[in-house]
């Protein structure tokens, strides 16, 4: 019977996010993890709400522990925000070393986009020209991409790549 309140009070939790009411899904999501600390779906939802609001440093703490509860594989989806998140928090070196790793490991080039901006916001401008590159040829149809590569271009004034 305990589950099946949290249940429904996880899809309270849910709707009100989805709503758009971020506070009061936040408000529900830590009332279930006060009683089960180990609710993933709870854990997750939490993060996305906290984003919501950008409490990034809250969403570390969250996904964090999200991450030590689950497989490896179930994993990958939760370091990738973690890695995004902390793009958010401007720590792109941090960022970055999940982010490679985390591309090592599965190879998905979504992650390339991520690893490319970390790039362009440490001021390596080739490193994130060169991977934007390799996303798009992986990638043609990849508007982000050519989109973040165009400036970075006109920095090298590669006129003849950027038109």
């Amino acid at each position: 019977m305990q589950s099946q309140k949290m249940l429904v009070k996880l899809k309270k939790a849910s709707s009100e996010s989805q709503k758009g009411n971020y506070l009061k899904s936040i408000s529900l999501c830590k009332k279930i993890l006060d009683k089960d600390s180990q609710n993933i779906a709870t854990l997750k939802l939490l993060a996305t709400s906290l984003i919501k609001l950008n409490r990034f440093s809250e969403v570390e703490i969250v996904l964090k522990k999200a991450i030590k509860l689950v497989s490896e594989e179930e994993s990958y989806s939760l370091l990738h925000l973690l890695g995004c998140n902390y793009i958010h928090l401007g720590e792109y070196v941090v960022a970055l070393k999940i982010l490679e790793e985390l591309f090592n490991r599965t190879g998905d080039s979504k992650i390339l986009l991520d690893i490319a901006l970390s790039y362009f916001k440490l001021g390596n401008y080739e490193a994130a020209r060169d991977i934007y590159f390799k996303l798009i040829e992986l990638e043609p149809n990849n508007h982000q991409a050519k989109f973040n590569l165009y400036p970075i271009l006109l920095h090298f004034q590669d006129y003849k790549n950027a038109w």
